[in-house]
């Protein structure tokens, strides 16, 4: 998902609808996340496709709640010392949180 362009690919991927129409063209978002699967495995580690879904679900939840939070919006007053606080707890959280 670092790689400019790839998380762009996974957004804007087709979507199949229940009655079986396609949104648009391209890869499907779960041909995307099967990728990802065999990518890992190639490196050893042993995923499924819920585990990557949920997990690309929850770094764009962090980075959409850091980026108000830094961004200084919906958060509030936007003096500099409520900044830092927020930065701090921000950094504090994510160090915990790496796998």
């Amino acid at each position: 998902m670092e790689t400019p362009g790839n998380y762009d690919k996974y957004r804007s991927a087709s979507q199949v609808k229940d009655d079986g129409r396609t949104r648009t063209s391209g890869k499907t978002k779960k041909a995307i996340k099967k990728e990802i699967v065999a990518m890992l495995a190639q490196c050893g580690f042993i995923k499924t496709t819920d585990q990557v879904h949920n997990k690309i679900d929850n770094l764009v939840s962090s980075w959409k709640k850091a980026h108000r939070a830094l961004g200084g919006t919906g958060f509030g007053s936007q003096d500099e010392k409520n900044l830092k606080g927020i930065r701090s707890s921000y950094e504090k959280s994510k160090v915990g949180k790496m796998d």
